[in-house]
This record gives structure tokens, sequence and C-alpha cells, in this order.
């Protein structure tokens, strides 16, 4: 899973583009749900103004990592973090 603010440091187009190459961006309609997760956390920065870091927002990500499906993994399976 990919997680940034939407004002964070990293582009937004950044982020989309590695979600992609990770195998996202794909209609889990008609192709299934893909492995990678984009989260995009609304009003959140990288660090600053205090209260609107991502480490702010611990009670948002604590949810979003608890909901992730169980998957069986394998040696690919890596944990990526935009800074």
């Amino acid at each position: 899973m990919i997680v940034l603010g939407d004002s964070d440091g990293v582009r937004l187009e950044h982020a989309v583009e590695l979600f992609k190459l990770l195998g996202g961006g794909v209609m889990g309609d008609l192709q299934g749900m893909p492995k990678s997760q984009l989260a995009i956390l609304p009003g959140t920065a990288h660090f600053v103004p205090p209260g609107c870091g991502l480490l702010d927002r611990a009670d948002w990500l604590l949810d979003l990592i608890l909901c992730v499906p169980k998957t069986s993994s394998t040696s690919h399976d890596q944990a990526v973090f935009v800074d």
C-alpha cells in the first residue's frame, strides 16, 4: 500500500505512477483486484503544520492497514515507502 497526504512533499503524479508500476490502476471489476493499493489522505502534509502531518493521522493509518485484505505472501511482497 502506498500512502501519502494530498499536501505531501511527494507529487501525486509520482505516487500514481508508482502505483501503476506495482500493478494498480486496473479495472478491478474486470481484471480482479490488484495487490497494489493507493491511499491519499485528505488535508494531510508530510510533517508540518502540527496536527496535519502524516504521522498525526495514526488513527486513519491504523484503519487503512487493518482493512487490507490478507493475501498469500510471496517472496515478491514488499513494503514501499514514498518519502
